[in-house]
C-alpha cells in the first residue's frame, strides 16, 4: 500500500457507514480496515464500522505493510447477535398491535425446532439469523443511530483536520455529501442472508435519501462448505425477497400488507416499507462473465473490500460520477423490457497493476537478514571451535599464571610475608635447668615471641601483599570487562582458571600446614616426655648410674627449639592460607551469576537463523500469493527490483532480488557487535529481538526500495528497453479484461434492447487523480471503444503509489438472468421445511424470481379450477380417509381418452400433472373447453360454494404447511389467489373467459 513517507494532498473523503453481516461481512470490513491502514496509516473517523455476527469469533487480518492488526474491539464496532435460548426469546417477542398485545415473531418464524442455541452461528438457516437480529434489536438500532449521530456531529470536521497529527499520511478533506452506506456480506448462509433485508429496511427508514449499496456474495463460493446443500436455496429465497422489495410499487400496498411487509417493528419503532431498501445491489458469484473463477472466499472478500473503498471510500470527488453512472444504468424500473421484472442488479470486478515494492523490500531484507545471521553463526562456530577454545585456554592459563606469579608457591609467599628471617635459637639460663616449672615457662615465652613476631611481620608485609595482589587482580578483571572483544565467557574462563590455580595452591599449603601441625604436635609431645623424665631426677652434679639429668635437659631444649621452627612454619602457613582465602573471595565476587557457554551462543544464533528462514519463506510466499491472483498484474513478476541511480535518479535500473547484498562488516559496525556474546545478550533479553536486530537493520538499509512507485517501475522497464513501448497500454488492456464482473448470466435472455442497456462503469484508482488522468486518460478512452463501453470512466485518488486500480461495475440485469439462479432454483423449490425464507408468509406469497410464462399461468388457472369438487373436470380423490396418503388425480374425459388410446390419465402429485399439461398445449386446449362447459352448466351459487369450499381447504393446507415441497406450496398459493380473483367483483367477477385469459 502507500508509502508512509509522503503526505498526500487534500484527499477528499466522504462519510461512510460500513455494515458487515455474518462471517463474510466481517471479512470484508476487516479487509477495508486493513486497506485504509495500509494506505493512509489510519482509519479516518468519517468511516464507521459495524460488524454483526451470530458467531462471536472475530476475524483478524494483519497489515500487509506494517505490524498493525486491525480489530473490531474498539468503539463498539462488533455486535455479537447471541441468542442463548431461542424458544424463550421467541415467546418474549411481543408488541402492541391494533390495541392488542401480540407475539409478532410467531407471524414469521417457523417453530419447528430449527433454532438451537445461537452462539456460534446459525447453521445456515436464514430465520435463525433474523431471530438473532430481533433478539438484539435494541442494541442493533442503538448502534446504527449512534453511528449516524457521530457522522452528523459538527465536531467531525475538526477531528478530520487533526488526523495529520495522529500519524496519518494525508490531510483529508471531508466531503459535504450525505452519509453513504455499504452493507456487505453473504446471502448464502444464515446470518447475513437472514439479516440483510431488515438491515436495509431500517437504514432506509433512517436515511430515506442516502445511497445505500449492498455487496452480497452468492452461493458458488460456498460450494465446499459443510452447509453447502442449503446455500442455493438460501440465495434463491433471499433474492426472491429482495427482488420483490427492490420493485416496490404503490399498487402493491395491499399485497404487502397481506404479506406483513408494509411495516416492521424494530425495537418499538415502526419502519414503513415504502421504498426499495437498497439504491444499488451488487451480486458477486465468484465466476465472472468470461468464465474465469475466483475460488478463494478470502480473495472474494478482499476484492469486494477493494471495490467498497474504491467506490465509497476516500478517493476523491471524481468518483461521484461512478455512483451516479451506475445508478443511471439501473435507473427507474422498466418492467416492460424485462418481462415484468426490475433490472436492479449490478456486479463488480476489480483488477490492479501492482509494483510490489513493499513485498520486494521485505523479501530482499529477509534474504539478507538470513545471510547475515548465517555469517554470525559461522563466526561464532569458528570462534568456539575445539582448536580455538584450546588455544584460548592456553593463552588464559599463561595470563593467569603471570597475573598471580607472587602466589605460585608457598615458599615465595612465606618469604614475602617474613622478608627478614627469624633467628629461632632457644637458650637456657643455668638457673632455669634446675626447675621444670621454669623450663615450661621458658618454652611458652619463646613460643609467644615467635608467634608475635610472625604476626607482626604479617601485619606489616602480608596485609600489604594481599592488598597489592587484590588491586592487581581487580585491575586485570576490569580490563577484561572493558575489552569489547572479550566476552563474559572469556572472563569466566579466566576466573575459572585463576580460581582453580589458587584453590590448588591453597590445598597444597593446607597439606603442608597439616604436616607442620602434626610435626609440631609430635615435637611438643616429645618435649613433654622429656620434662616428665627431668622431673623424676634430682639435681646431682656427679654422674650416676643411668642417664644424666643434664643430657635430658639438653635433649628437651633441642626438641623445643625444633618445635619453635615448626611453630613458625605453622603460623606462616596459616597466614598464607588467609591470603589465598582473601584473594579467592575477590575472584568469587567477580564471577558472573550466569555464564553462557559456547553452545548457548551458537544455539541462540541457530534459532535466529531458523526464524529468519521462516520469515524469508513467508515473504516469498506473499509474493507467490500475489502472482497467483487472477485479477492482479505484477510488474516484474515479483523478481525485478527497481533501484535508483547513485547520482541521477533518472538512471534507475532493475536488479534481481538475489543480486542485492548487504555487508556483514557494516552490520556489525553499525550495531556495535564486537563478539558473538553480543548476539546472546540480545537473545537472552527476548529471543525474537535477535531476529528483529537482523531484519530491521536490513529493512532500514533497504528502505529506498519501497520508494519506487508503479509509475517509476513501468517507466524504468520501458525506458531502459526491458519492455516494449506498448507495455503500459497492454497492461491497461489487461486491467479491463481482468476486471470482468463477478457473475455469470445467460446471454440468451438479452435481446437487442436489453443488450444496449447493459454496460460497464469503470473507475481507475491512482495515487493522485489529476496526475493519473493526464497519464492514462487517452489510453483508457481508446480501450473503452475496443470493449464497447459507452459510460464515461473516471479517475480517483487512492494515495497508493504502488497500484493502478480498476473497479468495474456492470449493470443492469434481473436476477433471473443469472445462471447461478437457474442452478439454485431446483434446490430452492425442493424443500419447504426448514423454510429458506425469513418470513413463512413469504415462502409461497412472493412472486418468483423468474417471470411467469403466460401459457404456464393459463394452465395453472385451468387446472386449479378443474380439480374443484363439484366441477370435477379432473377428479381429485383424497386418499387419507381410505387409509392412503396424498391425492389421486384422474382425467377420464372422453375427449382426452380419444387421443390417449382410450385410457384415462392418473397422477398422484399436482405438480407432476401441472408439468405434463404445460408440455402439451393440446391437452390444455381440451381441458379449457371442458372447464368452460362445466362452469356454464352450474348455477352461480353452486359454483361459488364449490370454489369457496375449495379455497378454504387449500388455505388450511397451506397455513399448516402440510406440503412436501416449496414448489407445491407456491403453486397452491397461486391457485388460491387466482380462484379468489375469479370470485371477486374487482377481479374476474365469475367470468370464465377472463379467468382463463388472465385479463
Amino acid at each position: 500500500m502507500a508509502s508512509n513517507n509522503a503526505i498526500l494532498n487534500n484527499t477528499e473523503i466522504r462519510k461512510v457507514m460500513l455494515i458487515g453481516l455474518g462471517g463474510a461481512g466481517q471479512m470484508i470490513l476487516m479487509n477495508v480496515k486493513r486497506f485504509l491502514i495500509d494506505t493512509y496509516n489510519i482509519v479516518p473517523p468519517c468511516i464507521r464500522f459495524l460488524s454483526m455476527d451470530t458467531d462471536g469469533r472475530q476475524t483478524k487480518l494483519a497489515s500487509k505493510t506494517g505490524d498493525k492488526i486491525p480489530t473490531f474491539e474498539e468503539s463498539g464496532e462488533f455486535l455479537h447477535l447471541v441468542v442463548e435460548n431461542p424458544m424463550t426469546t421467541l415467546k418474549e417477542m411481543k408488541e402492541i398491535k391494533e390495541g392488542k398485545e401480540k407475539n409478532y415473531a410467531r407471524d414469521w418464524f417457523v417453530g419447528e425446532g430449527s433454532a438451537a442455541s445461537l452462539i456460534n452461528g446459525t447453521g445456515a438457516i436464514r430465520q435463525n439469523g433474523r431471530l438473532a437480529l430481533f433478539a438484539n434489536v435494541n442494541e442493533f438500532t442503538k448502534r446504527i443511530r449512534q453511528i449516524i449521530d457521530d457522522l452528523d456531529d459538527q465536531r467531525l470536521n475538526r477531528r478530520m483536520s487533526r488526523l495529520i497529527e495522529e500519524k496519518s499520511n494525508t490531510n483529508f478533506v471531508l466531503s459535504d455529501n450525505p452519509i453513504e452506506v455499504c452493507v456487505c456480506g453473504s446471502i448464502a448462509g444464515g446470518t447475513g442472508s437472514g439479516t440483510f433485508l431488515d438491515t436495509g429496511f431500517f437504514l432506509r427508514h433512517l436515511l430515506p435519501r442516502s445511497i445505500i449499496q449492498g455487496y452480497f456474495l452468492l452461493h458458488w463460493p460456498y460450494r465446499n462448505k459443510p452447509f453447502a446443500p442449503r446455500t442455493p436455496g438460501n440465495v434463491y429465497a433471499a433474492l426472491t425477497e429482495l427482488d420483490y422489495f427492490q420493485s416496490i410499487r404503490p399498487q402493491d400496498a395491499a399485497e404487502r400488507k397481506d404479506l406483513g411487509a408494509d411495516a416492521i417493528n424494530y425495537g418499538g419503532e415502526q419502519a414503513k416499507i415504502e421504498y426499495p431498501p437498497f439504491s444499488i445491489v451488487n451480486l458477486v458469484d465468484g465466476r465472472n462473465e468470461v468464465g474465469q473463477n475466483v475460488s478463494s472466499l478470502d480473495m472474494l472478500c478482499e476484492i469486494i473490500a477493494q471495490a467498497v473503498v474504491l467506490s465509497a471510500g476516500p478517493i476523491g470527488a471524481g468518483l461521484r460520477s461512478v455512483t451516479d453512472n451506475l445508478a443511471t444504468l439501473i435507473g427507474a424500473p422498466d418492467f416492460n423490457i424485462w418481462d415484468g421484472k426490475n433490472a436492479c442488479y449490478s456486479s463488480l470486478g476489480v483488477s490492479s497493476i501492482y509494483y510490489p515494492a513493499p513485498e520486494l523490500q521485505r523479501a530482499v531484507a529477509s534474504t539478507n537478514a538470513l545471510a547475515l545471521s548465517q555469517q554470525a553463526l559461522a563466526e561464532a562456530t569458528e570462534e568456539f571451535s575445539k582448536e580455538k577454545v584450546k588455544l584460548l585456554e592456553q593463552q588464559i592459563h599463561t595470563d593467569v599464571v603471570t597475573s598471580i606469579k607472587n602466589l605460585e608457591t608457598y615458599l615465595g609467599v612465606k618469604q614475602r610475608i617474613s622478608p627478614s628471617a627469624i633467628d629461632i635459637s632457644f637458650r637456657l639460663q643455668r638457673f632455669q635447668t634446675k626447675d621444670v616449672e621454669l623450663l615450661t615457662q621458658a618454652q611458652k615465652a619463646e613460643e609467644e615471641i615467635v608467634a608475635d613476631q610472625l604476626k607482626a611481620d604479617f601485619q606489616t608485609h602480608g596485609t600489604a601483599l594481599i592488598q597489592t595482589q587484590q588491586n592487581d587482580l581487580q585491575k586485570k578483571l576490569d580490563a577484561l570487562s572493558a575489552d569489547p572483544k572479550i566476552g563474559i565467557l572469556h572472563k569466566s574462563m579466566w576466573l575459572k582458571e585463576a580460581i582453580e590455580i589458587l584453590e590448588k595452591q591453597k590445598q597444597e599449603a593446607s597439606k603442608v600446614l597439616a604436616d607442620a601441625t602434626n610435626k609440631l604436635n609430635d615435637l611438643r609431645t616429645s618435649a613433654s616426655d622429656y620434662l616428665q623424665q627431668i622431673s623424676q631426677h634430682r639435681y646431682i652434679p656427679i654422674p650416676y648410674f643411668g642417664r644424666d639429668r643434664t643430657d635430658l635437659v639438653e635433649q628437651w631444649r633441642s626438641t623445643v627449639e625444633e618445635s619453635l621452627q615448626k611453630l613458625a612454619d605453622q603460623v606462616a602457613l596459616k597466614s598464607t592460607i588467609d591470603i589465598y582465602t582473601e584473594i579467592l573471595a575477590l575472584l568469587l565476587r567477580n564471577r558472573p551469576g550466569f555464564v553462557p557457554q559456547a553452545g548457548d551462543i551458537t544455539n541462540a544464533l541457530a534459532d535466529t537463523v531458523r526464524a529468519l528462514r521462516r520469515n524469508m519463506e513467508a515473504d516469498f510466499a506473499a509474493i507467490d500469493y500475489l502472482l497467483a491472483q487472477t485479477n492482479l498484474i505484477v510488474v516484474g513478476d515479483g523478481k525485478v527490483v527497481i533501484v535508483p541511480g547513485s547520482e541521477d535518479e533518472s538512471r534507475r535500473d532493475r536488479k534481481t532480488r538475489e543480486s542485492i547484498k548487504l555487508e556483514y562488516s557494516d552490520f556489525k559496525a553499525e550495531n556495535a557487535i564486537q563478539k558473538s556474546q553480543d548476539y546472546f545478550n540480545v537473545y537472552q533479553e527476548k529471543p525474537e529481538l535477535l531476529v528483529v536486530l537482523f531484519y530491521q537493520w536490513c529493512m532500514k538499509k533497504l528502505a529506498y526500495l519501497a520508494d519506487e512507485t508503479v509509475d517509476s517501475a513501468v517507466e524504468t522497464l520501458v525506458n531502459r528497453g526491458y519492455e516494449s513501448p506498448g507495455y503500459l497500454r497492454d497492461r491497461l488492456d489487461d486491467l479491463l479484461r481482468l476486471s470482468s464482473p463477478l457473475w455469470r448470466y445467460d446471454s440468451g435472455y438479452l435481446n437487442e434492447e436489453r443488450r444496449r442497456r447493459y454496460d460497464r462503469v469503470v473507475n481507475i484508482g491512482v495515487c493522485e487523480a489529476e496526475q493519473g488522468r493526464r497519464k492514462y486518460d487517452g489510453i483508457v478512452t481508446d480501450l473503452r471503444a475496443r470493449y464497447h463501453l459507452t459510460s464515461d470512466h473516471s479517475f480517483s485518488s487512492t494515495g497508493d503509489p504502488y497500484r493502478i486500480w480498476l473497479v468495474s461495475f456492470a449493470a443492469p440485469l434481473t436476477a433471473y438472468c443469472l445462471r447461478s439462479m437457474q442452478e439454485a432454483k431446483p434446490r430452492y423449490e425442493a424443500a419447504i421445511s426448514i423454510t429458506s425464507h425469513i418470513d413463512k408468509r413469504w415462502e409461497s406469497g412472493l412472486p418468483d424470481l423468474s417471470p411467469e410464462d403466460n401459457q404456464r399461468s393459463t394452465t395453472l388457472r385451468a387446472l386449479g379450477m378443474a380439480i374443484v369438487t363439484g366441477i370435477d373436470v379432473i377428479h381429485d380423490l383424497y386418499l387419507r380417509p381410505q387409509g392412503g396418503r396424498g391425492h389421486k388425480f384422474t382425467w377420464d374425459a372422453d375427449e382426452f381418452k380419444a387421443i390417449n388410446q382410450g385410457d384415462p390419465r392418473v397422477w398422484h402429485l399436482f405438480r407432476d400433472m401441472y408439468e405434463e399439461f404445460c408440455e402439451d398445449p393440446q391437452w390444455v386446449k381440451i381441458l379449457i373447453g371442458l372447464l368452460k362447459a362445466k362452469v356454464a352448466s352450474l348455477k352461480t351459487e353452486t359454483l361459488k360454494e364449490c370454489i369457496s369450499a375449495h379455497i378454504d381447504k387449500l388455505t388450511f393446507k397451506l397455513g399448516s404447511r402440510d406440503i412436501t415441497k416449496l414448489y407445491s406450496a407456491r403453486l397452491t398459493y397461486r391457485e388460491i389467489k387466482a380462484l379468489k380473483q375469479f370470485l371477486s367483483v374487482r377481479g374476474y367477477n365469475l367470468n370464465i373467459d377472463r379467468y382463463i385469459a388472465g385479463t
